[in-house]
Order: structure tokens, then sequence, then C-alpha cells
């Protein structure tokens, strides 16, 4: 693009995932950082601009791209995204920050999108990285209703400090924002810069309660406009922090990313910490496309 400084390229690594690098270009000045790779990659990179001003730019090239498919940055064609990741219009947006305690020690992370514990994390541990590069996001559809009929987990939630309540759930999903592919939504009406941490629990007993749930995700962009019942079998929860604890030691997912053993989990929202690269509100759709 004229009239720009030919671009200093930092190569990500399975020790330097992208963090590291995006530090060293703040710190050597850069206007804007651009991620190009999956959602893992990008929440990376978000995670060290959070706070700092900086725009982050996105070029997706993940298997899912879910992050991009949510501040409408999938599609776009090449040229239109690499103009946009580059010179697009910043824009505030959420990051979430989830602490998660293991048999094995405190991890703490970033998500942009969801965390998961229950039958969920069991899906994704279960799909290999060779379904995933073969068959995209598609890779997930076996494991997933092979786990449909398994028995719900007990949990125990606190919603922004408040009391302890008993939970069994197919899965329980935390979520700064979650739109799927097919327009799918996890959580009605979330967005990446709405300030608010989502909680779905997923609970589905029967076959109809299932079909229900999926009929909800299918039309959730249309119940964010105008509420509908909430089917059996699914609930909500809306605030700035949750608190989740397990008995016993259980996978969670952190933006896809696998955690083994976790008997507890801390995440809370950090409202418009971050500037990402977006289309002109002239050009941008009201709501991301469906895809």
């Amino acid at each position: 693009m004229s009239g720009l400084a030919p671009p200093v390229v930092r190569e990500t690594t399975i020790t330097e995932p992208g963090t590291r690098q995006a530090l060293d270009a703040v710190d050597d000045g850069a206007d804007v950082v651009v991620a190009v790779g999956g959602d893992g990659t990008v929440g990376e990179v978000a995670a060290a601009l959070a706070g700092t001003g900086l725009a982050v730019g996105i070029i997706p090239t993940g298997t899912a791209n879910l992050y991009a498919r949510n501040v409408g940055l999938h599609g776009l064609g090449k040229a239109l995204t690499v103009a946009v990741a580059v010179a697009g219009t910043p824009r505030p947006a959420d990051l979430g920050r989830v602490t998660l305690t293991t048999t094995h020690g405190v991890i703490e992370r970033v998500f942009l999108i969801v965390v998961g514990i229950g039958h969920d994390a069991h899906t994704v541990a279960d799909v290999s990285t060779r379904g995933k590069r073969r068959a995209g996001w598609l890779a997930y559809l076996g494991p997933g209703l092979r786990r449909l009929g398994a028995p719900p987990v007990p949990l125990r939630a606190s919603l922004d400090g408040g009391p302890w309540q008993e939970v069994h759930a197919w899965s329980v999903l935390v979520a700064n924002t979650v739109r799927l592919p097919f327009g799918i939504e996890v959580v009605p009406g979330a967005r990446p810069n709405d300030g608010v941490l989502h909680t779905a629990i997923v609970s589905p007993r029967t076959t109809s309660q299932w079909l229900g749930v999926a009929a909800t995700g299918m039309r959730a962009h249309r119940l964010a406009q105008r509420p509908a019942r909430t089917p059996l079998g699914l609930s909500y929860r809306r605030g700035a922090s949750l608190r989740l604890e397990s008995d016993i030691a259980r996978p969670a997912h952190v933006d896809g990313d696998v955690v083994p053993d976790v008997i507890s989990l801390q995440a809370h929202i950090e409202p418009g910490v971050l500037r990402v690269q977006t289309l002109p509100v002239r050009h941008a759709p009201e709501h991301p496309p469906r895809a």
C-alpha cells in the first residue's frame, strides 16, 4: 500500500506463539500490529496489546477464525482483508481473562471467544490436529454427536461474587462473544464490545430439548432483537465475572485450546481494552455477516 513503510515480519513458533513478537513490535514503535493466523495467534497478540492503545489488525488464516467472524472480518477477500488489517478503522473491543486452577498448578490465559468446561471440552480434546486440518470446524461434529447422551457434569457457580449455586450441565460456556459458522450463536446478543461476560448453561436431557437448543442457536441473531422463550435445557447469565468449581479434575478449553485437569476457573471481562482494525462504519454491517 502506497505511503506505508515496509512491514516488519516476526514469525511465531511453538514456544513463542505471538505475545513476545507483539510486545517487541510495541517496543519498536509499531503503528499497528497485524496478526496473521487463527484464533490462537490473534489471542496471543491481543494479550500483548491490551491497554496499550495500539490497534491489532487481523488476517484470518486459521481453521475456524471465529473472532474474525465476530468482528466482521471474515470473507472480505484477500485485498480488502489486508487493507483493513493495515489501515482500517480501530474500534474498542473487550478482552476476557481466565485463571484456571488445575491439579498441576495455576494457569492464566486471555480469551476473545469462549471458555468451556464439560462435555464440549471433551469434544475439543477428542478432535485431532490432523482432523482439524483436513475437515476444519466440521471435525468437531462427530465427537460432539457421540457425547450428546453423556451424563451431566456437576459444578458449582458464582456470578459476580454472589452465592454459590449447584449446576448440572452438559457444558458451561463463558463467552466474550460466540458466533459460529452458519450464523449459529451460542449466546444471543453477545458482541465483542458490549462489556459483558455471557454464560450459557447447556443442560438438555432429551432429544427434543437438544433440538430446541440447536434451533435457538440457529436463530439467536433474531432473538437478540426480539426476545423469545428460552428452551428447556438452556439458560443464560450475564455479569462481569464468573467462578466455577468441580469436585473432580476435568478438561476445559480456552478459545479451543484444551487445558486438562481443571478443578476451578475464574473468568472476567475487561471492557474496551483492545482496539481492533475494522471496516469503516459506512461499510460495516450492523451485525457481522453469517458464514
